[in-house]
């Protein structure tokens, strides 16, 4: 059962606003890129993630990101907020 679209909730008139618990999108994180251990970029959003390095899909950018897989396309990924990547300088909460 889906709350949620496209960032609206959807509930009836006397429902309360913190009944149904908003899942945050990917798309809104930024995303720092690392080859090697070392800093490369930032990305505004996995989209502009997926797109410099010449794909649509950024299930794998993502992946790499909530820590599933060790890397995507030749590179590691991290959500800018992680405590875990590489150069602690870039971590921004």
């Amino acid at each position: 059962k889906q709350n949620s679209a496209f960032g609206f909730v959807w509930r009836y008139m006397n429902d309360m606003f913190d009944k149904y618990k908003i899942k945050k999108s990917h798309f809104r994180f930024k995303i720092n890129k690392y080859i090697d251990g070392i800093y490369i970029e930032t990305f505004q959003n996995l989209k502009d993630a997926a797109k410099s390095v010449g794909i649509i899909n950024t299930c794998g950018i993502r992946d790499c990101c909530d820590h599933l897989r060790e890397s995507y396309k030749n590179a590691t990924w991290y959500y800018q907020s992680d405590l875990t990547q590489p150069d602690k300088t870039k971590i921004i909460t």
